[in-house]
C-alpha cells in the first residue's frame, strides 16, 4: 500500500491514431526509446512509457497458473518481462530474476533495504531504487550492480527509461533525470510532496502526478517546468497518457481527465458516496479507461466524457493497478483474488484464489501474466500445460 505521507489526508481517505503509418512510427518509437528487445514485452510498470496499462499479448481463453515462484518477504511492487525473463523486486532486499516459461531462478541480487519499486529494463540493464533511498543500474543479465544513485529518501516510485535516460521519482519530493549508462545526474526538479507514481514520457515531456496535488509537465532534455495542473488531492497513482489526455485517480474519490497539452481539467469522475481514495492507476485505450478504487469498485469510463460506461464490485479493495490483455481486464485484490473481467461489459470471467492480499499490479507478456502476493509468492498464469 502506497501513502503520500506517513498519515496521507483521506487514507481512509497510445498516442490518438490518425492512421497506419502514424501507428507503426508510435510503435517504433516505443520500442526504440524504451529499449525493448520486442514489442511484446512488457519492460516498465505499465507497460510502455505512456503507462497505458494495455499488453500487446493475450492470456487465451482458458489460462491457469504455470508456476509458482517463493521468495522470503511480500511483492509490494510489480514484475517486468523482457526477453523471457522476469524481474521482480520483493521486501526480502533481493532482486530477482526467472525464466518466464518456468519460474527457474537465473540470479538475484542482495540490495540495501526491502525493494517495493517495481524495476525497468532497457538496453540490458535493469533500473529499481530502495527503501533506503538509493537507486541502482544492474547488468541485466548478470545482476552484476553497475552503478548507483543515492537520494535522500525511499523510493517506491518504478523507474522510466528513454533512450540514454532514465527517470526516477523519491520520496525526497524529487524527480531526477540520470544518465542510464553512467548514473549521472542531468537535471532533477523539485516537488512539494513524495513521488509514488513512474513518470510518463510523451512528445518531449514527463508527466508525473504527486502528493502535491499536481500533475507536472517537464521538460524532458532539461527538466524545465512546462505547467503543472491541479489535481485537487493528492495522487499516488500513475498517469496513462493517450495522445493530449493524461488519466489519472487522486485520494479523494475523483478520476480526472487532464489536457496536459492546454494545462486543464476536462472531466472528473466520482461515483461512490464515501470519499474511498484511487491508490491504483488507470489503464487506457482511445475510447475507455479502467480504473479500480479501495471502495471494492472497478469502473469503465468513456475517454472522452467520463461517463460510466459499467461498474463491477469485487470481494475487497483494489490497489492492483488493471491491465488490459485482449478483451480482458486483469487485477489483484486485498481479498486474496485475481481477478479477470470481460472489458466491454465488465462481468466476471474467471478469479483465481492467490492465498494472500495482492497490492501488485498484473505484467503480461509472451502470453503469460505475472503477479505476486503478500506473503511472497509469485505466480505466473497461462495457457501451458502446468
Amino acid at each position: 500500500m502506497l501513502l503520500c505521507t506517513e498519515e496521507a489526508p483521506r487514507a481512509v481517505s497510445t498516442v490518438r491514431a490518425h492512421g497506419t503509418a502514424l501507428i507503426a512510427a508510435w510503435v517504433l518509437y516505443i520500442v526504440a526509446a524504451s529499449g525493448r528487445t520486442s514489442a511484446d514485452d512488457w519492460p516498465v510498470f505499465r507497460g510502455n512509457i505512456r503507462q497505458t496499462g494495455v499488453a500487446t499479448s493475450t492470456l487465451g481463453q482458458r489460462p491457469r497458473i504455470v508456476w509458482k515462484f517463493n521468495a522470503q518477504d511480500a511483492f509490494e511492487g510489480s514484475a517486468v518481462i523482457v526477453g523471457g525473463k522476469v524481474y521482480v523486486g520483493n521486501l526480502d532486499k533481493n532482486l530477482y530474476c526467472l525464466q518466464l516459461t518456468t519460474g527457474g531462478l537465473v540470479w538475484k541480487a542482495t540490495l540495501g533495504e526491502g525493494i517495493k519499486a517495481t524495476p525497468a529494463v532497457a538496453q540490458g540493464r535493469v533500473y529499481v531504487g530502495d527503501g533506503a533511498g538509493l537507486f541502482y543500474c544492474l547488468d541485466a543479465g548478470t545482476g552484476r550492480t553497475l552503478w548507483t544513485f543515492k537520494t535522500d529518501s525511499e523510493i517506491v516510485a518504478p523507474a522510466t527509461p528513454v533512450g540514454e535516460r532514465v527517470l526516477l521519482g523519491s520520496y525526497d519530493e524529487h524527480v531526477y533525470c540520470l544518465d542510464g549508462s553512467s548514473g549521472q545526474l542531468l537535471w532533477k526538479h523539485k516537488t512539494r510532496g513524495p513521488i509514488n507514481g513512474a513518470p510518463v514520457v510523451a512528445d518531449g515531456r514527463v508527466l508525473v502526478a504527486g502528493c502535491d496535488a499536481q500533475l507536472h509537465v517537464l521538460d524532458l532534455t532539461s527538466g524545465r517546468a512546462v505547467t503543472a495542473i491541479d489535481l485537487g488531492a493528492q495522487a499516488g497513482a500513475t498517469p496513462a497518457v493517450v495522445g493530449p489526455r493524461a488519466y489519472v485517480g487522486n485520494m479523494d474519490r475523483q478520476v480526472l481527465a487532464l489536457d496536459w497539452h492546454q494545462g486543464r481539467v476536462l472531466w472528473s469522475f466520482a461515483d461512490e458516496p464515501r470519499a474511498f481514495p484511487f491508490y491504483a492507476s488507470p489503464a487506457a485505450t482511445q475510447d475507455r479507461v479502467i480504473v479500480a478504487s479501495r471502495g471494492r469498485w472497478v469502473y469503465a469510463l468513456a475517454s472522452a466524457s467520463g461517463k460510466k460506461i459499467w461498474a463491477t464490485r469485487v470481494g475487497g479493495r483494489v490497489d492492483s493497478s488493471p491491465v488490459i490483455a485482449g478483451d480482458w481486464v486483469w487485477f489483484g485484490c486485498q481479498d486474496g483474488h485475481l481477478y479477470a473481467l470481460e472489458l466491454a461489459t465488465g462481468t466476471q470471467k474467471q478469479r483465481f484464489g492467490l492465498g494472500a492480499p495482492i497490492s501488485a499490479s498484473p505484467a503480461v507478456a509472451g502470453g503469460k501474466l505475472v503477479i505476486g502476493t503478500s506473503d511472497g509468492v509469485l505466480y505466473a498464469l497461462g495457457e501451458d500445460p502446468p
